[in-house]
């Protein structure tokens, strides 16, 4: 009977860390939780005006909603003024990715049109599979590293902040940004 036990503790330790494995990691970051602040921003290259290299006539479009005063649908063509390119890299379990440049428009030069109410403290970023992020407001209104870009006919969401975000904060198919 002991040794059916022990068996069976063996084989549950190895399923979890299988399961861990194919979702990428054990991180101590939860999808939803709010991030805290550092004083080491990434990088902000330069401010062009153009949007990946080339103006592009995609209709992606991700609806900003929640306590603004104003609500409305995103193209990142309707803010291609504010482009800027940020060098910034993925934080992962496995390692860091190679820092690459992204061109894209702060989400802070969005959301302040959008007019958030007084009150709000938290942005939720959600993308078209379901996955969601939560942001604290205030931080990603003071950040020029949280970019919104498109590729391929959708909008991501980077944070360039290596120290303050980690990958999990990196959001593809952006379809809505709710303040809360």
């Amino acid at each position: 009977m002991m040794m059916k036990r022990q068996i069976l503790m063996v084989v549950g330790v190895l399923v979890m860390g299988f399961i861990l494995t194919m979702s990428g990691c054990a991180s101590s970051v939860n999808s939803n939780e709010l991030v805290q602040p550092t004083n080491q921003p990434a990088e902000i290259i330069d401010d062009t005006l153009t949007v990946n290299g080339a103006e592009t006539a995609s209709q992606a479009v991700a609806r900003i909603e929640g306590r603004v005063q104003n609500s409305f649908d995103c193209k990142v063509q309707d803010f291609a003024e504010h482009t800027v390119t940020v060098r910034a890299a993925m934080k992962q379990c496995s390692g860091t990715t190679e820092a690459e440049d992204y061109s894209g428009i702060p989400v802070r030069v969005i959301l302040s049109q959008a007019v958030p109410e007084p009150g709000a403290t938290k942005l939720t970023v959600s993308a078209a599979d379901g996955y969601s992020k939560s942001f604290v407001l205030e931080y990603v209104m003071n950040d020029d590293t949280v970019i919104l870009f498109e590729e391929e006919g959708a909008l991501h969401m980077a944070a360039g902040d290596m120290d303050r975000y980690d990958a999990s904060h990196w959001v593809q198919n952006v379809v809505q940004f709710t303040v809360e």
